[in-house]
């Protein structure tokens, strides 16, 4: 049996491992080697690769630090074993004896003797072309922490539908120095902004599943520091470091027009409050809980003066919490309930609430995030209604039996 790999690190091995199984490569996808790792060498470093055609997540490792190649030749190896059988080990070696593969260990949790590690090596010349972004400028450098969070508050508010392919994900672009960050789905629409050190201008779009699987390496990889985002007119990648390793995150651009954003901000609005976040939470948590949820539609929460205090309440008017002062007289105005659930979950800091009437968008905001929300256009009836005044001149006769 020939040795072709040793990973001579394996706490850092280990994320690296459990990264490349985190990319998703979907249920549409049939093609065996698509579940694999291809472990290739390119001049002093090792480059472990995993791919599903539209996107690819690989590691450039320099040789002799984290793991050393001594084969001969490309070769691919299962990627959930990789992850699974290898974890908690302090090194290990891959032999190869013809087709098949073997593990060695000396540590305590393997065994002395090679074990098999897979039945059959499919060839690396199966290992499918990976999307290249050739020649690519640098989009943005920014930080790792900040860009991943807005990434990842993002993703919630893009739609889930397919009849607008264009609004599920994340439309991101460069502004002068500042990296924006907008997500829709039609009926609420997220905005942060973040400073950039570097960069074009020039905007695109990343998918929701490629956040979600791009946001999952970053977290096991604890990615820290600046990185860059190059694209072209086709595609994108994220560059960031693992130690000293370097990651590379690949992917196609979402392609189509996305709505003119800056058009949707409301201007000049005329009423604005300042809410304290918990006291917010605590209105939102109080109408979930006391109010039965209605046959038809979402819980809706209802912002609403009552003497010199502007006030949350349910659509019943049951529910009601004090929110601030108010010395102005402020009109009503109703939204989804759900709206500011997340919006609570996806931001820091307190809240300001700006809006003009009942049926124009509003605004809440933090210092860093910007929820635009619709105002939810319901009848009167759907309040709770007032007695009617009862018309005696209309009344029947009474009649004697």
């Amino acid at each position: 049996m020939n040795k072709i790999f040793e990973v001579l690190e394996n706490k850092a091995f280990d994320k690296i491992s459990k990264a490349l199984f985190m990319l998703d490569t979907g249920k549409r996808i049939t093609l065996p080697v698509l579940q694999n790792v291809l472990i290739a060498q390119s001049g002093d470093f090792v480059t472990l690769t995993r791919s599903n055609i539209d996107r690819s997540l690989s590691f450039k490792i320099k040789k002799g630090t984290v793991c050393d190649f001594t084969g001969e030749k490309s070769f691919t190896v299962p990627s959930k074993e990789l992850a699974e059988r290898t974890a908690g080990l302090e090194g290990f070696e891959l032999l190869q004896d013809d087709e098949k593969l073997f593990l060695r260990s000396e540590s305590a949790t393997a065994l002395q003797s090679a074990a098999l590690f897979s039945e059959i090596m499919l060839p690396a010349d199966d290992f499918p072309i990976l999307p290249k972004v050739e020649s690519p400028e640098l989009f943005a450098s920014v930080d790792a922490e900040s860009f991943f969070e807005a990434l990842k508050q993002g993703s919630v508010f893009a739609s889930s539908e397919d009849t607008r392919a264009v609004l599920n994900g994340v439309y991101l672009e460069q502004v002068e120095n500042e990296l924006h960050f907008v997500a829709t789905d039609g009926r609420r629409m997220f905005l942060k902004r973040i400073k950039t050190s570097r960069g074009t201008k020039g905007a695109f779009i990343i998918r929701k599943e490629e956040i979600e699987t791009l946001c999952k390496v970053a977290k096991l990889c604890k990615v820290r520091g600046n990185i860059g985002i190059f694209k072209n007119s086709t595609g994108y990648c994220v560059a960031f470091s693992v130690g000293e390793t370097v990651a590379i995150f690949s992917g196609k651009i979402l392609e189509g027009v996305y709505p003119n954003y800056k058009q949707v901000i409301p201007r000049e609005l005329e009423n604005i409050v300042s809410i304290n976040r918990d006291v917010l939470e605590k209105a939102v948590k109080a109408i979930k809980q006391f109010t039965p949820k209605p046959e038809r539609g979402d819980l809706g929460i209802s912002f609403k003066q009552h003497g010199r205090t502007f006030c949350a309440e349910n659509f019943n008017g049951e529910v009601i919490t004090e929110l601030a002062p108010s010395e102005k007289e402020l009109p009503a105005i109703d939204f989804q309930l759900v709206f500011f659930e997340e919006a609570i979950k996806n931001s820091k800091g307190a809240f300001k609430l700006a809006f003009s009437d009942a049926f124009s968008p509003a605004l809440l905001k933090t210092e860093t995030e910007f929820f635009i929300l619709m105002p939810l256009r319901k009848p009167e009836t759907n309040r709770r209604p007032a007695e009617p005044e009862r018309q005696i001149e209309n009344e029947p006769e009474t009649v004697n039996a």
